[in-house]
C-alpha cells in the first residue's frame, strides 16, 4: 500500500528517524461525526453520559460486521430477519448483522460452523468491507481481489493510505477514521457520496446527517482550495522558535517577508526573494539581531550574510520534491478527512483547524515506522511531539493564512531538550503583483563549502 500522508512537515519530521513515544492514534472526531448519525454506537457510556468507543482496542470480526451493514444500509433489512445461519458460535446481538452478510454472500465465517466473532477484525478485511459499501466486488472476475484489498482502495479508490489505516496495529480507531473517509467517497461509477447514498435509501436520516453533509462539502471546497498551487504570492511571516535544555533558554524570533515564484511543472525557473530580521536571546546574553537578505533563481540559494559576507548553495527544487515524493509528501495543504476537527465559514473564509492529537500521534507513529533503519545506538534517544495544532484558512478560493504551533521533547543520554515553535504566515498577494528583485552581483557570492574552509581551514 502506498503512503499519501499530505503534510510538507511529515517529511521534516521523518528526517530526525529516532525512537519515539507513538500511543493509539487518537480520531474521536471521526468516531463522534459517525455516532451523530447512527453508525459508530460505542460500547457503552462513561459516567457523565457521553459515549464509550474503546478506540485503543482491536475491532472484533463481529463489529466489523455490524459497521458494513450499516454501510450497505440494511441494518433495518437485517434486524427484520431470522437467524438460520450455520454459525454456532454467537452471542445474539451480531446474529441478525451476520445473517445478513451470510444471505447477501458477503460472508463465508472462519469455518462451516462458526464465524468466531471475537477474533480480530485486520485492516485487510476491513478495508474489503468498505469497498463491498462502495460498489466494489471481490467476487470472480470483480473488481479487486481480497488479497490486493488494501492497494485497491489506497490506488485506485483514494480511499485509504498508510496515516490511518494502521495495517501492524489496527485498531477500533482505524476503523472510525476509515469509515468516516467511506462516507466521504463517491460509490462505484457514480459520483454519489456513500453518505448521500444512504440518505437517499433512507438508512440514515437527512436531519441527523446534516452537519456531517455541511462538513463533508466544506472540506471539499477547502481542499480543492489548498490543491490548487498558486504559483507567484508574496506572504509575511512570523516565527517563534524555544529550545530548553540544561537550564539554559534559546529563543529565536523571525520577522520575514518572502516573495515567490514557484510553479510545480516549472520548478528550474522558480525564484525567491526572502527579506527580515531574526532576533535571538539566550540566557543570560544581550539579544543578537541578525538581518536575512536571500534569494533563489536558477537552482542556486544566495545568502548576504552581512559584513560582506555572500555565499550560495546549490538547491535543486526537482530533486527535493522527489525525495519529499519518495516519503510520501504531496499537496502540502491537504490532510485527510479524519484530521479535520472542525471548519468554520465566515463569508469567503473557510478555516480549518486539524485535530491535534491524531496530528501527535501520527507523527509519532512515521518516526518509529523509520526507527529500524538507523544506526546502531539512536534506540537510546527518543522523541515525543506533543501540542501539534495547524490551522489553516482559505480566502476567496485560495490559502491565505497558515498557523503552525508544537513541541518536540528529546532525550538522549540522560540530558532532555524540548523545542517549541509558533508560526505564522499570511498572504498579502499574490500573481502579478508580486515583484521578486535578485540581485545584480550573483557573480560575487562564493560557494558555502569554499566559504567553511577560509573559515575553519583544515586541521584547526
Amino acid at each position: 500500500m502506498k503512503r499519501c500522508f499530505k503534510l510538507g512537515a511529515m517529511a521534516v519530521a521523518c528526517a530526525a528517524g529516532v525512537m519515539v513515544s507513538a500511543g493509539a492514534a487518537n480520531f474521536t472526531s471521526s468516531a463522534d461525526r459517525l455516532h451523530e448519525v447512527g453508525l459508530f454506537q460505542g460500547t457503552g457510556t462513561t459516567a457523565s453520559g457521553a459515549p464509550q468507543y474503546d478506540l485503543d482496542r482491536a475491532p472484533t470480526r463481529a463489529e466489523a460486521a455490524v459497521m458494513l451493514v450499516r454501510l450497505l444500509g440494511k441494518e433495518a433489512d437485517a434486524k427484520a430477519l431470522t437467524y438460520t445461519a450455520p454459525f454456532t458460535d454467537l452471542e445474539g446481538w451480531e446474529a441478525p448483522y451476520v445473517q445478513y452478510l451470510y444471505d447477501n454472500k458477503l460472508t463465508t465465517g472462519a469455518t462451516a460452523t462458526t464465524f468466531e466473532p471475537k477474533a480480530k477484525c485486520s485492516a485487510q478485511m476491513y478495508t474489503t468491507f468498505l469497498l463491498r459499501s462502495l460498489g466494489y466486488s471481490d467476487a470472480q472476475n470483480g473488481d479487486f481481489a481480497y488479497t490486493g484489498a488494501l492497494d485497491f482502495a489506497a490506488d485506485h479508490v483514494g480511499l485509504i493510505d498508510e496515516s490511518f489505516c494502521d495495517t501492524n496495529n489496527f485498531l477500533r480507531d482505524n476503523v472510525a477514521a476509515m469509515s468516516l473517509e467511506a462516507l466521504a467517497t463517491p460509490v462505484k461509477a457514480t459520483d454519489i457520496t456513500l453518505l448521500d447514498k444512504l440518505i437517499a435509501d433512507g438508512a440514515i436520516d437527512q436531519i441527523k446527517a446534516a452537519p456531517l453533509s455541511q462538513f463533508i462539502d466544506l472540506a471539499e471546497s477547502y481542499n480543492k482550495a489548498v490543491s490548487t498551487p498558486i504559483t507567484r504570492a508574496e506572504q509575511d511571516v512570523t516565527a517563534r522558535m524555544t529550545m530548553k535544555a540544561s537550564g539554559m533558554e534559546i529563543t529565536t524570533d523571525s520577522v520575514m517577508n518572502t516573495k515567490a515564484y514557484v510553479d510545480p511543472d516549472k520548478l528550474k525557473d522558480a525564484q525567491m526573494e526572502i527579506t527580515g530580521t531574526t532576533t535571538t536571546k539566550v540566557t543570560g546574553s544581550e539579544p543578537v539581531v541578525s538581518n536575512i537578505k536571500a534569494c533563489y533563481t536558477g537552482g542556486v540559494y544566495y545568502m548576504d550574510m552581512g559584513d560582506g559576507v555572500k555565499v550560495k548553495m546549490t538547491l535543486d527544487l526537482d530533486e527535493l520534491t522527489a525525495q519529499l515524493h519518495s516519503f510520501g509528501v504531496s499537496d502540502a495543504g491537504v490532510l485527510p478527512l479524519c484530521y479535520i476537527k472542525n471548519i468554520k465559514q465566515s463569508g469567503s473564509d473557510l478555516t480549518v483547524t486539524y485535530d491535534g492529537s491524531a496530528l501527535n500521534s501520527t507523527i509519532n507513529k512515521i518516526l518509529t515506522s523509520y526507527a529500524g533503519s538507523l544506526p546502531e545506538g539512536s534506540a537510546n534517544t527518543k522523541v515525543e511531539f506533543k501540542d501539534t495544532a495547524i490551522t489553516m484558512t482559505v480566502r476567496n478560493g485560495q490559502l491565505a493564512e497558515v498557523a503552525v504551533k508544537g513541541t518536540v521533547k528529546i532525550t538522549a543520554e540522560g540530558e532532555t531538550v524540548s523545542a517549541s515553535m509558533d508560526v505564522k504566515s499570511v498572504v498579502k498577494a499574490t500573481g502579478s503583483a508580486v515583484k521578486i528583485s535578485i540581485p545584480s552581483d550573483l557573480s560575487s557570492y562564493i560557494d558555502m563549502v569554499e566559504y567553511l574552509k577560509q573559515i575553519h581551514p583544515e586541521g584547526e
